[in-house]
Protein backbone atom coordinates (compact mmCIF):
# COMPACT_ATOMS: atom_id res chain seq x y z
CA UNK A 1 0.00 0.00 0.00
CA UNK A 2 1.17 3.50 -0.95
CA UNK A 3 0.26 6.50 1.32
CA UNK A 4 0.13 9.76 -0.34
CA UNK A 5 -1.31 13.26 0.69
CA UNK A 6 -2.66 13.74 -2.71
CA UNK A 7 -3.14 13.14 -6.58
CA UNK A 8 -0.09 14.77 -7.99
CA UNK A 9 0.43 15.01 -11.97
CA UNK A 10 4.09 13.27 -11.56
CA UNK A 11 3.31 10.20 -9.27
CA UNK A 12 0.56 8.99 -12.17
CA UNK A 13 2.58 7.54 -14.32
CA UNK A 14 5.28 5.84 -11.72
CA UNK A 15 1.81 4.53 -10.37
CA UNK A 16 1.10 2.78 -13.55
CA UNK A 17 4.43 1.66 -14.22
CA UNK A 18 4.06 -0.29 -10.95
CA UNK A 19 0.90 -1.90 -11.69
CA UNK A 20 2.19 -3.09 -14.54
CA UNK A 21 4.34 -5.12 -13.07
CA UNK A 22 3.99 -8.85 -11.86
CA UNK A 23 6.03 -8.75 -8.81
CA UNK A 24 3.97 -6.37 -6.81
CA UNK A 25 0.43 -5.89 -6.81
CA UNK A 26 -0.34 -1.46 -5.78
CA UNK A 27 -3.02 0.27 -4.13
CA UNK A 28 -2.49 3.61 -3.50
CA UNK A 29 -4.64 5.26 -0.77
CA UNK A 30 -4.57 9.20 -0.96
CA UNK A 31 -5.55 10.94 2.25
CA UNK A 32 -7.32 13.97 0.45
CA UNK A 33 -9.02 15.20 -3.11
CA UNK A 34 -6.46 18.11 -3.28
CA UNK A 35 -5.62 17.64 -7.34
CA UNK A 36 -9.03 16.79 -8.72
CA UNK A 37 -11.04 19.17 -10.58
CA UNK A 38 -9.90 23.04 -10.91
CA UNK A 39 -7.75 23.61 -7.76
CA UNK A 40 -6.54 27.65 -6.81
CA UNK A 41 -2.71 27.34 -6.90
CA UNK A 42 -1.28 30.33 -4.37
CA UNK A 43 2.21 29.78 -6.79
CA UNK A 44 0.82 30.19 -10.35
CA UNK A 45 -1.50 32.82 -8.91
CA UNK A 46 -4.45 30.94 -10.17
CA UNK A 47 -6.81 28.32 -10.36
CA UNK A 48 -5.79 25.27 -12.76
CA UNK A 49 -6.67 21.64 -13.67
CA UNK A 50 -4.51 18.95 -14.84
CA UNK A 51 -4.66 18.15 -18.69
CA UNK A 52 -3.46 14.46 -18.14
CA UNK A 53 -5.42 11.48 -16.33
CA UNK A 54 -3.99 11.20 -12.35
CA UNK A 55 -6.12 8.91 -10.91
CA UNK A 56 -6.04 5.84 -14.22
CA UNK A 57 -4.13 2.57 -14.94
CA UNK A 58 -3.75 1.69 -10.92
CA UNK A 59 -5.86 0.91 -8.14
CA UNK A 60 -6.48 3.80 -5.79
CA UNK A 61 -9.16 4.76 -2.82
CA UNK A 62 -9.14 7.86 -0.62
CA UNK A 63 -9.48 7.47 3.17
CA UNK A 64 -12.95 7.80 4.56
CA UNK A 65 -13.85 11.74 4.90
CA UNK A 66 -11.56 12.49 2.02
CA UNK A 67 -11.79 16.35 1.73
CA UNK A 68 -10.63 18.78 -1.15
CA UNK A 69 -7.62 19.64 0.95
CA UNK A 70 -5.43 17.64 3.60
CA UNK A 71 -7.48 18.47 6.95
CA UNK A 72 -5.52 19.53 10.10
CA UNK A 73 -6.43 17.65 13.34
CA UNK A 74 -7.07 14.95 11.04
CA UNK A 75 -4.62 11.88 13.38
CA UNK A 76 -7.00 10.31 15.29
CA UNK A 77 -9.62 9.37 12.43
CA UNK A 78 -6.46 8.65 10.28
CA UNK A 79 -5.24 6.35 12.57
CA UNK A 80 -8.57 4.43 13.21
CA UNK A 81 -9.01 4.48 9.35
CA UNK A 82 -5.42 2.66 9.06
CA UNK A 83 -6.16 -0.07 12.17
CA UNK A 84 -9.07 -0.98 9.27
CA UNK A 85 -7.38 -0.86 6.74
CA UNK A 86 -3.96 -2.53 8.25
CA UNK A 87 -5.75 -5.03 10.43
CA UNK A 88 -6.71 -7.19 7.80
CA UNK A 89 -3.37 -8.44 6.90
CA UNK A 90 -3.91 -7.67 3.21
CA UNK A 91 -1.12 -6.06 3.01
CA UNK A 92 2.87 -6.83 3.42
CA UNK A 93 4.36 -2.97 2.87
CA UNK A 94 3.54 0.54 3.36
CA UNK A 95 4.96 2.99 1.72
CA UNK A 96 4.77 6.78 2.32
CA UNK A 97 5.58 9.53 0.56
CA UNK A 98 6.71 12.31 3.54
CA UNK A 99 7.47 12.21 7.40
CA UNK A 100 6.02 15.21 8.40
CA UNK A 101 2.33 14.76 6.94
CA UNK A 102 -0.54 13.59 9.58
CA UNK A 103 -1.97 10.40 7.17
CA UNK A 104 2.01 9.33 6.32
CA UNK A 105 2.15 9.79 10.46
CA UNK A 106 -0.63 7.50 11.26
CA UNK A 107 -0.04 5.08 8.67
CA UNK A 108 3.98 4.71 9.96
CA UNK A 109 1.90 4.36 13.12
CA UNK A 110 -0.27 1.75 12.73
CA UNK A 111 1.92 -0.32 10.13
CA UNK A 112 5.19 -0.94 12.96
CA UNK A 113 2.22 -1.69 15.73
CA UNK A 114 1.30 -4.47 13.34
CA UNK A 115 4.41 -5.72 12.19
CA UNK A 116 4.36 -4.56 8.59
CA UNK A 117 7.79 -3.34 6.92
CA UNK A 118 7.15 0.69 6.09
CA UNK A 119 8.95 2.79 3.43
CA UNK A 120 9.56 6.29 3.47
CA UNK A 121 10.38 8.40 0.15
CA UNK A 122 11.25 11.91 0.88
CA UNK A 123 12.94 14.70 -1.33
CA UNK A 124 14.83 16.47 1.35
CA UNK A 125 18.07 17.54 1.02
CA UNK A 126 21.00 18.93 3.43
CA UNK A 127 21.77 21.96 0.31
CA UNK A 128 19.78 24.77 1.68
CA UNK A 129 20.15 23.72 5.48
CA UNK A 130 16.97 25.22 7.86
CA UNK A 131 18.31 27.55 10.65
CA UNK A 132 19.99 25.52 13.88
CA UNK A 133 17.50 25.27 16.19
CA UNK A 134 15.11 23.01 13.39
CA UNK A 135 18.32 21.23 12.48
CA UNK A 136 19.37 20.57 16.14
CA UNK A 137 16.07 19.19 16.75
CA UNK A 138 15.67 17.26 13.70
CA UNK A 139 19.04 15.30 14.67
CA UNK A 140 18.09 14.46 18.36
CA UNK A 141 14.28 13.63 17.36
CA UNK A 142 14.67 11.68 13.65
CA UNK A 143 17.60 9.13 14.38
CA UNK A 144 15.07 7.14 17.15
CA UNK A 145 11.57 8.34 15.50
CA UNK A 146 12.90 6.66 12.18
CA UNK A 147 15.56 3.68 13.11
CA UNK A 148 12.66 0.99 11.94
CA UNK A 149 12.33 2.59 8.45
CA UNK A 150 13.44 1.74 5.58
CA UNK A 151 14.03 4.61 2.75
CA UNK A 152 13.76 5.54 -0.88
CA UNK A 153 16.19 7.68 -1.69
CA UNK A 154 15.57 9.72 -4.57
CA UNK A 155 19.54 10.82 -6.11
CA UNK A 156 22.78 11.61 -4.20
CA UNK A 157 21.84 14.88 -2.26
CA UNK A 158 18.63 13.19 -1.05
CA UNK A 159 21.11 9.95 0.06
CA UNK A 160 23.61 12.10 2.03
CA UNK A 161 20.25 13.79 4.40
CA UNK A 162 18.86 10.42 5.44
CA UNK A 163 22.55 9.21 6.19
CA UNK A 164 23.11 12.20 8.30
CA UNK A 165 20.22 11.57 10.85
CA UNK A 166 22.03 8.15 11.03
CA UNK A 167 20.31 6.12 8.17
CA UNK A 168 22.25 3.15 8.02
CA UNK A 169 23.00 1.95 4.26
CA UNK A 170 21.20 -1.34 4.57
CA UNK A 171 18.41 0.32 5.13
CA UNK A 172 18.60 2.76 1.79
CA UNK A 173 17.20 1.53 -1.60
CA UNK A 174 17.80 3.63 -4.55
CA UNK A 175 14.32 5.06 -6.76
CA UNK A 176 15.29 7.92 -8.88
CA UNK A 177 12.88 10.81 -9.21
CA UNK A 178 11.69 10.50 -12.59
CA UNK A 179 9.05 11.75 -15.04
CA UNK A 180 7.63 10.01 -17.39
CA UNK A 181 10.19 10.18 -20.47
CA UNK A 182 8.15 8.11 -22.96
CA UNK A 183 5.42 10.73 -22.65
CA UNK A 184 7.82 13.58 -22.62
CA UNK A 185 9.61 12.05 -26.19
CA UNK A 186 6.23 11.49 -27.75
CA UNK A 187 5.81 15.16 -27.01
CA UNK A 188 8.96 16.24 -28.42
CA UNK A 189 8.61 13.80 -31.63
CA UNK A 190 5.32 15.60 -32.53
CA UNK A 191 6.25 19.31 -32.16
CA UNK A 192 6.19 22.22 -35.11
CA UNK A 193 9.51 23.23 -36.37
CA UNK A 194 11.59 25.55 -33.58
CA UNK A 195 10.35 28.84 -35.66
CA UNK A 196 6.50 28.44 -35.50
CA UNK A 197 6.65 27.59 -31.50
CA UNK A 198 8.96 30.67 -31.24
CA UNK A 199 6.14 32.58 -33.23
CA UNK A 200 3.88 31.48 -30.67
CA UNK A 201 5.45 32.79 -28.13
CA UNK A 202 6.52 36.12 -30.14
CA UNK A 203 9.88 34.82 -29.68
CA UNK A 204 12.58 36.16 -32.55
CA UNK A 205 14.07 33.38 -34.79
CA UNK A 206 17.81 34.45 -34.83
CA UNK A 207 18.88 34.10 -31.21
CA UNK A 208 19.12 31.36 -28.67
CA UNK A 209 16.63 31.40 -25.84
CA UNK A 210 17.04 30.31 -22.66
CA UNK A 211 13.98 28.75 -20.63
CA UNK A 212 12.78 28.91 -17.31
CA UNK A 213 10.02 26.71 -16.64
CA UNK A 214 8.10 26.78 -13.08
CA UNK A 215 6.43 29.59 -10.62
CA UNK A 216 6.93 33.24 -10.81
CA UNK A 217 7.94 33.09 -7.25
CA UNK A 218 10.62 33.78 -5.09
CA UNK A 219 12.14 30.46 -4.91
CA UNK A 220 12.68 30.20 -8.88
CA UNK A 221 14.62 33.86 -8.59
CA UNK A 222 13.11 35.01 -12.02
CA UNK A 223 15.16 38.01 -11.32
CA UNK A 224 18.72 36.52 -11.60
CA UNK A 225 17.58 35.02 -15.03
CA UNK A 226 16.27 38.13 -16.49
CA UNK A 227 19.56 40.00 -14.79
CA UNK A 228 21.73 37.43 -16.86
CA UNK A 229 20.22 37.61 -19.73
CA UNK A 230 20.64 41.46 -19.96
CA UNK A 231 24.43 40.95 -18.76
CA UNK A 232 26.09 41.75 -21.93
CA UNK A 233 27.90 38.26 -21.47
CA UNK A 234 24.57 36.26 -21.25
CA UNK A 235 22.78 38.73 -24.78
CA UNK A 236 23.50 36.56 -26.88
CA UNK A 237 20.35 34.74 -25.69
CA UNK A 238 16.48 35.51 -25.45
CA UNK A 239 14.21 34.49 -23.06
CA UNK A 240 11.13 32.58 -22.13
CA UNK A 241 9.45 32.71 -18.91
CA UNK A 242 7.21 30.10 -19.02
CA UNK A 243 5.14 30.10 -15.38
CA UNK A 244 2.48 32.43 -13.83
CA UNK A 245 2.95 33.90 -10.15
CA UNK A 246 3.00 36.72 -7.81
CA UNK A 247 6.19 37.67 -9.14
CA UNK A 248 4.48 38.37 -12.83
CA UNK A 249 4.15 41.83 -12.29
CA UNK A 250 7.81 42.12 -10.98
CA UNK A 251 9.36 40.22 -13.47
CA UNK A 252 7.28 42.50 -16.67
CA UNK A 253 8.40 45.71 -15.18
CA UNK A 254 12.13 44.23 -14.84
CA UNK A 255 12.07 43.70 -18.79
CA UNK A 256 10.43 46.73 -19.30
CA UNK A 257 12.33 49.05 -17.40
CA UNK A 258 15.59 47.28 -18.33
CA UNK A 259 14.82 47.15 -21.91
CA UNK A 260 15.26 43.46 -22.09
CA UNK A 261 15.15 42.54 -25.35
CA UNK A 262 13.61 39.20 -26.46
CA UNK A 263 11.86 38.07 -23.63
CA UNK A 264 8.39 36.86 -23.22
CA UNK A 265 5.98 35.20 -20.29
CA UNK A 266 3.46 32.60 -21.67
CA UNK A 267 1.77 32.65 -18.42
CA UNK A 268 0.76 29.24 -16.98
CA UNK A 269 1.61 26.14 -18.97
CA UNK A 270 -0.54 22.83 -18.63
CA UNK A 271 1.56 19.67 -18.76
CA UNK A 272 -0.05 18.89 -22.80
CA UNK A 273 1.43 22.61 -23.53
CA UNK A 274 4.63 22.80 -22.18
CA UNK A 275 6.54 20.97 -23.96
CA UNK A 276 5.88 23.83 -27.10
CA UNK A 277 8.31 25.56 -24.27
CA UNK A 278 10.46 22.97 -24.29
CA UNK A 279 10.61 22.77 -28.09
CA UNK A 280 11.16 26.86 -29.11
CA UNK A 281 13.76 26.44 -26.47
CA UNK A 282 17.73 25.78 -26.92
CA UNK A 283 19.22 26.26 -23.30
CA UNK A 284 16.88 25.27 -19.72
CA UNK A 285 17.51 27.33 -16.70
CA UNK A 286 16.98 26.60 -12.89
CA UNK A 287 18.11 29.83 -11.01
CA UNK A 288 16.15 28.43 -7.95
CA UNK A 289 17.71 29.55 -4.31
CA UNK A 290 15.92 26.33 -2.87
CA UNK A 291 15.07 23.28 -5.26
CA UNK A 292 15.02 20.13 -3.34
CA UNK A 293 15.03 18.37 -7.28
CA UNK A 294 13.53 20.34 -10.28
CA UNK A 295 11.48 17.75 -12.10
CA UNK A 296 11.59 20.64 -15.02
CA UNK A 297 15.52 19.80 -15.18
CA UNK A 298 14.41 15.70 -16.72
CA UNK A 299 11.59 17.20 -18.56
CA UNK A 300 13.92 19.48 -20.43
CA UNK A 301 16.27 16.48 -20.92
CA UNK A 302 13.86 14.78 -22.69
CA UNK A 303 13.90 17.45 -25.02
CA UNK A 304 17.80 17.52 -26.04
CA UNK A 305 18.16 20.81 -24.07
CA UNK A 306 21.45 21.77 -22.29
CA UNK A 307 21.31 22.64 -18.25
CA UNK A 308 22.04 25.51 -16.48
CA UNK A 309 21.11 25.19 -12.69
CA UNK A 310 21.77 26.82 -9.38
CA UNK A 311 24.38 25.08 -6.60
CA UNK A 312 20.34 24.91 -5.15
CA UNK A 313 19.60 22.68 -7.24
CA UNK A 314 18.38 19.46 -5.54
CA UNK A 315 19.15 17.13 -9.45
CA UNK A 316 22.59 19.00 -10.21
CA UNK A 317 24.79 16.55 -8.88
CA UNK A 318 22.99 13.78 -10.64
CA UNK A 319 21.74 15.39 -13.72
CA UNK A 320 24.26 18.26 -14.22
CA UNK A 321 27.65 16.69 -16.20
CA UNK A 322 29.42 20.09 -15.77
CA UNK A 323 30.96 20.96 -19.24
CA UNK A 324 29.29 17.77 -20.68
CA UNK A 325 25.12 18.89 -20.61
CA UNK A 326 25.55 22.13 -18.63
CA UNK A 327 26.95 24.20 -16.05
CA UNK A 328 25.85 24.78 -12.27
CA UNK A 329 26.59 28.41 -11.10
CA UNK A 330 26.36 29.27 -7.02
CA UNK A 331 22.82 30.64 -6.33
CA UNK A 332 21.95 34.67 -6.83
CA UNK A 333 24.74 35.42 -8.88
CA UNK A 334 23.41 36.63 -12.37
CA UNK A 335 26.93 37.34 -13.71
CA UNK A 336 28.26 33.59 -13.39
CA UNK A 337 24.84 32.71 -14.97
CA UNK A 338 25.06 34.74 -17.50
CA UNK A 339 29.09 33.47 -18.22
CA UNK A 340 27.27 29.60 -18.49
CA UNK A 341 25.03 31.06 -20.99
CA UNK A 342 27.84 32.63 -23.12
CA UNK A 343 29.45 29.32 -23.09
CA UNK A 344 26.20 28.08 -24.64
CA UNK A 345 25.77 30.25 -27.48
CA UNK A 346 27.96 28.25 -29.56
CA UNK A 347 25.21 26.38 -31.52
CA UNK A 348 27.67 23.39 -31.87
CA UNK A 349 28.26 23.13 -28.03
CA UNK A 350 24.33 22.73 -27.38
CA UNK A 351 23.99 20.45 -29.76
CA UNK A 352 27.18 18.52 -28.28
CA UNK A 353 25.25 18.78 -24.47
CA UNK A 354 21.64 18.23 -25.64
CA UNK A 355 22.70 14.55 -27.08
CA UNK A 356 24.26 13.90 -23.32
CA UNK A 357 21.25 15.49 -21.71
CA UNK A 358 19.24 12.75 -23.84
CA UNK A 359 22.17 9.79 -22.97
CA UNK A 360 21.72 10.86 -18.95
CA UNK A 361 18.18 11.38 -18.65
CA UNK A 362 17.56 7.66 -20.08
CA UNK A 363 18.64 6.17 -17.00
CA UNK A 364 15.96 8.41 -15.22
CA UNK A 365 12.75 6.89 -16.05
CA UNK A 366 9.43 5.99 -14.30
CA UNK A 367 10.58 2.27 -15.61
CA UNK A 368 13.70 2.68 -13.42
CA UNK A 369 11.94 4.15 -10.00
CA UNK A 370 9.36 1.58 -10.43
CA UNK A 371 11.91 -1.12 -10.71
CA UNK A 372 13.54 0.66 -7.40
CA UNK A 373 10.82 0.17 -5.70
CA UNK A 374 9.83 -2.57 -6.46
CA UNK A 375 13.17 -4.14 -5.69
CA UNK A 376 13.07 -2.32 -2.27
CA UNK A 377 9.67 -3.59 -0.95
CA UNK A 378 10.81 -7.44 -1.90
CA UNK A 379 14.27 -6.89 -0.02
CA UNK A 380 12.48 -5.04 3.23
CA UNK A 381 9.36 -8.23 3.25
CA UNK A 382 12.20 -10.62 3.15
CA UNK A 383 13.55 -9.48 6.30
CA UNK A 384 10.50 -8.92 8.01
CA UNK A 385 9.48 -12.58 7.02
CA UNK A 386 13.28 -13.31 8.38
CA UNK A 387 13.00 -11.68 12.07
CA UNK A 388 9.35 -12.90 12.50
CA UNK A 389 10.05 -16.89 11.59
CA UNK A 390 13.62 -16.01 14.04
CA UNK A 391 15.95 -16.92 10.73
Amino acid sequence: MHVVTHPIQYFAPLYRALSARHDIDLHVVFASKMGLGQLMDSGFGQPIAWDVPILEGFESSFLPGAAARPKTGALPQMLASFRRILGTDAYDAVWVHGYTPPSSIAAIAVALANRIPVLLRDDATLIDPRPLHRRLAKRLVLPPLLRHISFLYIGSANRRYWQHYGIADDRLYFAPYSVDNAFFRRQAAALPAKAALRRRFGLPDEAPVALLAGKLIGEKDPITFLSAIAHPTGSAFGGLLAGDGPLRRDVECYIESNSVAGVRVSGFLNQTEISQAYGCADVLVLPSIHERWGLVVNEAMNFGLPIIVSDKVGSAEDLVASDRNGYVFPSGNPRALAFSLGLLADESRRRAFGKKSLELVSKWGVDSTAAGIADAVAQVVAKARAERSGV
